[in-house]
């Protein structure tokens, strides 16, 4: 059962996961690693000299490992809004941490 407080519709996944975030206007390109995914959307975190605002669009590329099926890996490409941005405390470095709602949710095939 979810919790009450719960909002999320989707599971999330503790998944490192390389990915390309870029703002529509291509004016920010970032290169991050995930720090959770679901088929709903996903949080990065950011180097304070890259701002995101709350309902800016993203195009966020995300990589996924290679399978014992696949030949290569397999991309995501896709579209996402962002939701909030937070600073990041439990760390020496300053991050922002981004999260992400997909404008689709995406669909995996296992």
């Amino acid at each position: 059962m979810k919790n009450p407080e719960e909002r999320r519709k989707h599971y999330r996944l503790k998944l490192h996961l390389p990915i390309e975030v870029s703002s529509q206007d291509k004016d920010k390109r970032l290169s991050r690693i995930t720090s959770n995914i679901s088929a709903g959307g996903i949080y990065f975190s950011s180097p304070p000299n890259y701002t995101f605002a709350p309902g800016e669009k993203l195009n966020v590329k995300i990589v996924m490992p290679k399978t014992s099926a696949a030949k290569n890996h397999n991309l995501f490409d896709t579209y996402a809004t962002v939701v909030r941005t937070e600073p990041i405390t439990n760390s020496s470095i300053k991050r922002m941490g981004v999260a992400c709602k997909f404008d689709r949710p995406l669909t995996f095939n296992v």
